[in-house]
């Protein structure tokens, strides 16, 4: 369903950054390579320092309810298919890396679990007048 690809960290960038560790991770949609826009990110509000952050891998929900690309005009989330990290040493890079792959994981199964729902039990309520 996804392919996660973490991206070594170019030279310059590990020097030019050499106080934090640059995670970055881009997801696909394993069918056809195309990007799979899974990561939400928050558009800072004005005044913040930032412009955007991310927030977390997102859910079957959000995967229908956010926009892609650029934040909506329902709320400052929308969804990515690349997010970099910038990590306060090596140690928290591998784990943001890993926490990403479980989240992600954790999405699938949720698709492929919704995918496949099906009508059980229907019943049909009167009034008792």
């Amino acid at each position: 369903m996804f392919k996660l690809t973490r991206e070594e960290t170019p030279a310059d960038l590990a020097l030019a950054d050499r106080h934090q560790w640059p995670v970055r991770v881009t997801a696909a949609n394993t069918s056809d390579n195309s990007p799979a826009y899974v990561f939400v990110m928050r558009q800072a509000a004005p005044g913040e320092w930032s412009s955007a952050t991310f927030s977390c891998v997102a859910s079957a929900q959000q995967m229908d309810d956010l926009p892609l690309s650029v934040q909506g005009p329902e709320g400052p989330f929308y969804r990515v298919s690349t997010v970099t990290a910038m990590c306060r040493s090596a140690d928290a890079a591998l784990e943001f890396g890993t926490k990403i792959e479980f989240a992600l994981k954790d999405l699938a199964n949720n698709l492929a679990a919704a995918a496949i729902l099906s009508v059980a039990e229907e019943i049909i309520i009167t009034p008792d007048v």
